[in-house]
């Protein structure tokens, strides 16, 4: 969780697994994609099955409205560190 207050500017912030990257954080778009790549560099996770578009918005834009997206929490990272990954669910 540490990791992931530093990559985010959120040190002030008591994380739980609950916590929502877009809702809670703010960490969308190329947010998302920057701390995901650097999650799985550090701790050698599999991005293939992550499907970004599902979990995440693009960057905003002050016309656009946006359907809504799954929910990604902080347990699903926690998860993925887990098992070394994301499974098949995430796509």
């Amino acid at each position: 969780m540490a990791f992931i207050q530093d990559a985010t500017g959120t040190q002030d912030l008591a994380l739980t697994p609950a916590t929502s990257l877009e809702d809670d954080l703010g960490v969308t778009g190329y947010e998302a994609v920057r701390l995901l790549h650097a999650l799985a560099a550090r701790y050698h996770l599999d991005l293939t099955h992550l499907r970004w578009d599902k979990y995440f918005h693009p960057e905003p834009s002050l016309d656009v409205t946006y359907p809504a997206v799954a929910p990604f929490t902080v347990g699903d990272i926690l998860r993925a560190v887990e098992h070394g990954g994301f499974g098949p669910e995430y796509s």
